[in-house]
């Protein structure tokens, strides 16, 4: 798998868990179809929160954003470090942490939220993205416990 496959692969696996993290029928990951442990969003933002997911996958889809991944030049990933071996790394600190965040340790699910927030906003600089994925995603902040 290639540098442009392993990123259209993480933007993917974040979709895939955004919608499980908003699903307004909250499901465990394994049934989910998430790679790494849902955040359900608090009671009383559940229903907007799914809204907003459901608008944003509507006027944002992941096939555009893949296509525009594959069509990044090889300069613009070495300048963003979304190559080789720094983007294996950064690919395996996610898996890492969500590990740990499935198994309920502490503070490592905030800790996933930051890795894959690092890896999406370097993402999202390369292709000259507006940052409304990322945002979407930082407000499930909103509902994380505090540590």
């Amino acid at each position: 798998m290639d540098d442009r496959e392993k990123l259209q692969k993480f933007i993917a696996q974040v979709y895939a868990w955004l919608d499980a993290s908003y699903a307004a029928s909250f499901r465990a990951s394994a049934e989910s179809g998430s790679p790494w442990p849902p955040i359900r969003a608090h009671h009383q933002l559940q229903e907007l929160a799914t809204a907003a997911w459901r608008e944003y996958e509507r006027d944002h889809p992941l096939a555009d954003l893949q296509r525009r991944i594959a069509q990044l030049p090889q300069e613009t990933l070495v300048s963003h470090g979304l190559y080789g071996t720094q983007l294996e790394y950064k690919l395996a600190t996610v898996d890492f942490a969500a590990n740990r965040a499935a198994r309920a340790m502490p503070g490592w699910l905030r800790k996933l939220l930051e890795l894959i927030d690092n890896l999406l906003e370097s993402i999202l600089k390369a292709l000259g993205a507006d940052n409304a994925l990322k945002e979407i995603k930082d407000a499930m902040l909103a509902s994380l416990p505090d540590e």
